[in-house]
């Protein structure tokens, strides 16, 4: 289950955004935890759809719905799924 803005970078969505200097409040990752291989690709365009959930997080209704919505209407409208 993902973690919660405050338990991730240890401060709230308010006080990051009171704070003078947010980016010092925010723990920096240690390079050994995150070993990222950069690459740049081209990709062909595609057109995609998504629905914004306004909600608590990880609220399994509010996410169950907005897949269900997302389905139908791409069954309805013949989209392929990638």
């Amino acid at each position: 289950m993902p973690l919660s803005v405050p338990e991730h970078f240890g401060i709230s969505p308010s006080a990051y955004r009171k704070s003078p200097t947010p980016w010092k409040d925010i723990p920096q990752i240690n390079n050994t935890q995150c070993k990222l291989s950069p690459e740049i690709r081209e990709i062909s365009s595609t057109n995609s759809i998504y629905i914004r959930i306004i909600d608590a997080y990880s609220s399994p209704k509010s996410y169950n719905i907005a897949w269900g919505k997302l389905y139908h209407f791409a069954v309805d409208n013949q989209l392929e799924c990638l």
